[in-house]
């Protein structure tokens, strides 16, 4: 039996929009994450909420379960990103690592909305959290994905 090789499985991306954001801006922030084939292939889930003061607040999340759009995505980012980002990425991958095969990154949402892809520890934020496959991975295999999609 063949054991697969270790890689992504899954990419959902997921943000809020207040009732104060133009729901339209939001999605635009989101296709920065995602080439543009991709963006065509997804479908968008929405959610209702209702946030502090019970004011109107939608979750919008929008799932790859497909192999390689998720490869495709991860390297489009790769592209997409700063030096200095690819740095800062290099030197906290564990604290973005949660040491069961899921990566957590979280983009600034203004950032995103002006087209420049920037990692965010708080705040407004779109979150991506990517799940791999493998039995025996780690953070070093990690490490050579994330290399692999130019992310370090």
């Amino acid at each position: 039996m063949l054991v697969p090789e270790p890689g992504p499985t899954s990419f959902v991306v997921s943000t809020f929009v207040h009732a104060t954001e133009d729901e339209e801006k939001v999605l635009n922030a989101i296709k920065t994450l995602l080439v543009g084939e991709v963006w065509e292939a997804v479908q968008i889930k929405r959610k209702s909420l209702r946030g502090h003061f019970h004011n109107p607040l939608l979750r919008v999340t929008v799932t790859l379960s497909d192999h390689s759009l998720i490869v495709k995505t991860l390297k489009f980012i790769g592209s997409q990103i700063s030096p200095q980002e690819r740095e800062y990425l290099q030197q906290s991958l564990d604290l973005h690592y949660d040491g069961k095969r899921q990566l957590f990154l979280r983009f600034d949402k203004q950032a995103s909305a002006r087209g420049t892809l920037r990692f965010i520890k708080q705040g407004d934020s779109i979150r991506c959290v990517v799940k791999f496959s493998g039995r025996h991975f780690n953070i070093e295999t990690l490490r050579v994905l994330c290399h692999s999609f130019n992310l370090l």
